[in-house]
């Protein structure tokens, strides 16, 4: 729709949705694992594990985060191996409040190796979330070429990030992308 020289208005979609949905529409997802975070830091990396260094459990299995964070830390694991594919990383995440001021909260990424090498990065904000207190799903899409370990997806605070809001994961999805046809 044409309002001005705008073409389209506030709310009706973005790029990144559509290629979203085209994506999906080419590919089928199938469902590896799902985690939650199951402890608080205090013992060494276990694969397998979601561990939370900032945050605490909320009665019913997710993890909420205080951002900003003073030391910006969050939520890594499961270190897992992962072979040559195209994967998929759902993140559910809920915001107690997204009003006002847009404002970076935290940054997804999937990484492997501790962090030695970055597959997919997104910064999210206080505006990328359409509802308070509403689970919402945060897509990367990552392309391994070759067979790598220690893979990680990371929720992190950032001690520079202005926005002083909680953050919630419900769990992480990984899914292996499969052409259509």
């Amino acid at each position: 729709m044409q309002r001005g020289n705008d073409w389209l208005s506030e709310g009706d979609f973005s790029l990144e949705h559509a290629m979203q949905s085209i994506t999906e529409s080419l590919f089928y997802s199938r469902a590896i694992d799902t985690w939650q975070v199951s402890q608080n830091v205090g013992t060494e990396k276990q694969n397998g594990v979601l561990l939370g260094d900032a945050g605490e459990p909320t009665t019913n299995g997710a993890w909420e985060i205080q951002t900003p964070d003073p030391q910006g830390r969050g939520i890594y694991g499961p270190y897992i191996d992962l072979q040559a594919n195209s994967y998929r990383a759902t993140f559910r995440l809920k915001i107690n409040d997204n009003t006002g001021e847009d404002q970076r909260l935290v940054v997804l990424d999937v990484t492997s190796r501790k962090a030695f090498k970055y597959f997919a990065q997104k910064t999210i904000t206080v505006r990328d979330f359409v509802k308070s207190n509403e689970y919402q799903d945060f897509i990367l899409h990552f392309d391994v070429f070759n067979a790598d370990k220690d893979f990680e997806f990371r929720v992190r605070t950032n001690r520079d990030f202005e926005s002083k809001r909680r953050v919630t994961l419900a769990n992480i999805k990984l899914s292996v992308q499969e052409k259509m046809g």
